[in-house]
């Protein structure tokens, strides 16, 4: 249902891969009563963490861009 949204959207998922059993991150951000904040991430099972160099694709992106 998610990649329907998005092609509905007019979104390229072309290279979208659906990783069954995976989340996205979840992270728990903690406020204090001083206005500062601190935040837990939870990556396990999480798609990022199923991730090898493998996966990245430089055709996608296009050429490197040269610095002058």
């Amino acid at each position: 249902m998610f990649v329907e949204r998005l092609r509905g959207d007019g979104m390229n998922v072309r290279y979208l891969r659906v990783l069954l059993g995976c989340t996205a991150v979840t992270a728990f951000v903690m406020y204090c009563s001083t206005g500062e904040r601190g935040s837990t991430l939870h990556l396990r099972h999480a798609v990022v963490s199923q991730l090898s160099p493998d996966d990245a694709d430089t055709k996608v992106s296009g050429e490197p861009s040269s610095s002058t």
